[in-house]
């Protein structure tokens, strides 16, 4: 079984933690483990304690 790479492709990341005291060093140790290219992750620090939700 040969594996196909597409180059097409855009691989992104998403780190989210819900406090600035949390650490996403996990996650993105994690990401990057399934070969999410650094410059690719993004992270989010935001509670969502203040966050009005329109349900």
């Amino acid at each position: 079984m040969t594996e196909e790479k597409n180059t097409d492709k855009k691989i992104l990341g998403y780190a989210r933690v819900s406090s600035y005291e949390q650490n996403e060093d996990r996650q993105v140790i994690a990401l990057k483990e399934m070969g999410v290219p650094e410059k690719q992750i993004y992270i989010d620090k935001q509670s969502g304690n203040d966050y009005r939700w329109d349900l």
